[in-house]
């Protein structure tokens, strides 16, 4: 009886054994095929940069500076640092911020914000340096040049105000504009994500003056929630522009 029962426990232990090997092949095989299943995020991209208006890569002694691009982050953004330095180092103007608040958490997004130039910017060449990160540590870097010039012809706004009203219903845009080669047109872009309008503000009033006191008032009451870039952009009758940016949020 004893070899019986030996007899009868050997195949059952072979089997055992088979039956444990067979699993932990398929356990190994079946991590390999998940590992073979991960795709990799892309990393950010930086596309359809402007650096001054219009592309102009040209920045004015305390004035805004228009900059812009078109950034794409599968992994989500995490942050956009903008970083100016002066080419080929030296005295001048440096800047460095880094955005997240309105752009952190997006996959895609216009940047498009205004510097203000110091007043006593160097004129010389700079460098300006985006660098995005996405939210696994993925970084992609976006460098270009523009130069800091004066033009004393350039059109202003002084005394610029740029408010929503407590309703929320309208921006009043208010200021003294001043063009020595005479106002062509002053338009304002109110801007957001999901909601963009482009108003004109100049009229038989304004057009061709070089002195215009400015008090104009938008209707926004059909933007939903959410944060806004209002940009006034201020264009003489030899084709020069300026452009001056606030921000707001609408509740």
């Amino acid at each position: 009886m004893k070899n019986l029962k030996n007899t009868l426990s050997q195949p059952v232990a072979a089997f055992t054994k088979a039956l444990f090997v067979l699993l932990f092949t398929s356990l190994l095989v079946s991590c390999g095929d998940d590992d073979e299943d991960v795709v990799p995020v892309a990393k950010p991209t930086i596309t359809e940069l402007e650096v001054g208006a219009a592309n102009n890569k040209t920045a004015h002694p305390g004035m805004d500076f228009h900059l812009e691009a078109t950034i794409e982050a599968p992994g989500k953004i995490r942050d956009i640092k903008v970083q100016i330095t002066p080419t080929n180092s030296g005295s001048g103007w440096t800047f460095v911020k880094t955005y997240t608040g309105y752009y952190a958490g997006l996959k895609n997004t216009s940047f498009h914000e205004h510097l203000t130039v110091p007043a006593d910017a160097a004129v010389k060449g700079y460098d300006l340096l985006i660098i995005v990160t996405d939210e696994l540590g993925n970084r992609t870097e976006s460098l270009s040049t523009f130069n800091v010039v004066k033009d004393a012809t350039l059109p202003t706004v002084t005394s610029l105000k740029m408010e929503p009203s407590t309703a929320g219903t309208q921006v009043n845009v208010t200021g003294t504009v001043n063009a020595p080669n005479k106002i062509a047109t002053i338009t304002v872009q109110v801007q957001s994500s999901a909601w963009t309008r482009d108003f004109t503000l100049s009229d038989a009033e304004s057009v061709g003056k070089t002195t215009y006191a400015l008090s104009k008032s938008i209707d926004i009451s059909a933007a939903p929630a959410g944060h806004y870039h209002v940009n006034l952009k201020l264009t003489d009758q030899a084709g020069k522009a300026i452009t001056y940016q606030v921000h707001f949020d609408k509740k």
